[in-house]
């Protein structure tokens, strides 16, 4: 089962850094047992497409549920978790992939939050609040989404979005602190109140979506239309510096990484995904550019 998110409606082609591949053709083929979720925030909905077993999608979902501005969701298993602004639901899925009537279980509402990322770990999800600058732990049951938090962290004025685990450490870039900050994981899954102490910071301008490999954190310098690397060094710490960018060239929005070396970058304002060959050891040469990218039309 496949959470809808940006990136995960990459074509299987490879073409060039600046071709705009035409969707695929809608199935004809028998239903797979794949299922694509996606949030509609204008229309208040969350919906599944069933995915053909030639891998292309149905023109129409088979299924759909009522949530008031849905933003990420998360697929762990047989349960969605949806992002809505304020709250965060939890949904049991049906066997056959399809959504029940309403929610199975949601957080207390999060005066003036904004539900961004979310961030599973075994029982405990951690989610991104913007406006209040958090990132909250909420431990699961039976992998719902109690009421309230086990702890509430964060800086004043972050704005934090994204969220990756590395080690002992949760890693959350900010949008108006321009860095990264690093949360230690306790032994409850709980973080601690304030992030580690690092002189100097990790410096980045307007982090919008971090992923890491073998201690290398991957993140988008929206500000400077570029991606960049940072090696974690010893007691999870960041260089105050990347350690490697790419040639600045596109905003963009999400990151994946699929198999060891391939690296793939939403360019959302520019309507397509770029491909990044990572190099062996990780770090990027200098200035590096798209190599025989996977340039489409975003399906977002």
């Amino acid at each position: 089962t496949l959470a809808g998110a940006a990136l995960f409606f990459l074509p299987g082609g490879i073409g060039g850094t600046e071709t705009a591949l035409p969707s695929g053709p809608q199935t004809t083929a028998p239903p797979s047992n794949k299922v694509i979720y996606a949030s509609l925030s204008r229309d208040d909905a969350v919906v599944a497409y069933r995915v053909g077993s030639d891998g292309f999608l149905s023109g129409d979902p088979f299924d759909s549920i009522a949530l008031e501005e849905p933003r990420q969701v998360l697929v762990v298993g047989n349960i969605l978790y949806v992002a809505q602004e304020e709250i965060v639901s939890s949904i049991h899925l049906l066997p056959d992939g399809s959504l029940p009537d309403s929610a199975t279980a949601t957080t207390a509402p999060v005066a003036d939050g904004d539900a961004s990322r979310m961030l599973v770990i075994g029982n405990m999800l951690y989610v991104s609040w913007e406006n209040i600058s958090r990132i909250r732990a909420y431990r699961l049951s039976g992998g719902h989404v109690p009421s309230d938090p086990i702890s509430s962290s964060g800086d004043s004025n972050t704005n934090y979005i994204p969220l990756v685990r590395a080690g002992a450490f949760i890693y959350a870039g900010t949008r108006d602190q321009a860095r990264i900050d690093a949360f230690q994981i306790l032994p409850d899954g709980s973080l601690n109140e304030f992030p580690e102490e690092q002189d100097p910071e990790a410096r980045i301008f307007d982090c919008k979506d971090l992923i890491q490999r073998d201690g290398i954190l991957y993140a988008i310098e929206q500000d400077d239309r570029r991606i960049v690397t940072f090696t974690i060094q010893g007691g999870g710490r960041l260089a105050d510096e990347p350690d490697t960018k790419t040639q600045s060239r596109q905003a963009y929005a999400y990151l994946l990484l699929d198999g060891e070396d391939r690296l793939y970058a939403s360019a959302f304002n520019a309507g397509r995904i770029d491909l990044y060959i990572i190099p062996p050891g990780g770090a990027f040469t200098e200035n590096a550019t798209p190599c025989g990218g996977a340039a489409t039309r975003a399906a977002t």
